[in-house]
């Protein structure tokens, strides 16, 4: 229960941000051992402050969101009091993390990872470790006309990154994907899956926007474009990845050029 000696918003304030004194500090936590309002008070606030510290650090914090932090802080100044310490009391930080809130909750987040996002994201790593053979450059319209018995009508072609190799992968419960191994000017290995859209169950949309999946190891963007299944596999942020995505192009899959020389190999344990 809580008392008429229950500390103020001040005393509060100073515990928590590590500035009270030695004997207002003793004198604060012998009074939570009795009070259980103010005990709950301050794990929440305690708790709340860990989620501002930790969403200002990790965000880059959009115009909006500053501005309102601003304003809440600004509302809530009061003149000082018993010490030269600005007392800001604990009104700033509701709602202040009201703003952060209203940020993290309106921010997208990725999808949880498919079975076959997860696949792709395995069989990406395992063959970023295989450098390409000798043999001639396949064609992914020969490819897919053998595996699947339907012509590829476009093959997307990302700006960024130019094709080194192509091979037919295991995905699933035996099913088989089309891989195209791509890097960029940075020599970032990426890959670019593509299927019928029939033979997946777990399609991430009807239409041609994007879905994003995190796995442990890589992010997975995947999309539909006439009637085929497109994925493009990396460790790049997901912004940077979505840019790529925006930017696809579309041609006939027999254009595509396909280059195993001079690129050199790029070890899995490089960045990618």
């Amino acid at each position: 229960m809580g008392s008429s000696l229950c500390p103020d918003s001040e005393v509060v304030s100073l515990v928590l941000d590590g500035e009270a004194e030695p004997g207002e500090k003793a004198g604060y936590e012998t009074h939570l051992k009795e009070c259980s309002n103010c005990r709950q008070q301050h794990e929440f606030y305690s708790q709340l402050r860990g989620l501002v510290r930790t969403s200002c650090s990790q965000e880059n914090c959009p115009d909006l969101l500053k501005a309102r932090m601003l304003k809440a802080l600004a509302s809530e100044v009061q003149a000082p009091k018993k010490s030269s310490r600005p007392s800001w009391g604990l009104g700033w930080l509701a709602a202040a993390s009201a703003a952060i809130f209203s940020f993290v909750a309106l921010r997208p987040a990725a999808d949880k990872a498919t079975p076959l996002a997860l696949s792709l994201s395995q069989d990406h790593s395992r063959c970023c470790a295989v450098p390409a053979s000798d043999r001639p450059a396949q064609s992914p319209a020969n490819l897919a006309q053998a595996t699947f018995g339907a012509a590829m009508p476009e093959m997307a072609q990302v700006q960024q990154l130019q094709p080194y190799d192509v091979r037919l992968c295991p995905v699933l419960q035996g099913e088989r994907v089309i891989h195209v191994l791509c890097r960029d000017r940075q020599q970032r290995v990426f890959s670019m899956y593509t299927m019928p859209s029939d033979r997946v169950n777990d399609l991430p949309s009807s239409g041609t926007q994007p879905r994003v999946y995190d796995t442990q190891d890589n992010r997975v963007a995947a999309w539909q474009h006439k009637g085929w299944l497109f994925s493009l596999v990396s460790r790049v942020p997901e912004e940077e990845l979505l840019t790529m995505v925006g930017g696809c192009q579309y041609e006939c899959p027999q254009q595509q050029r396909l280059v195993n020389q001079p690129l050199p190999f790029v070890p899995a344990s490089n960045p990618r």
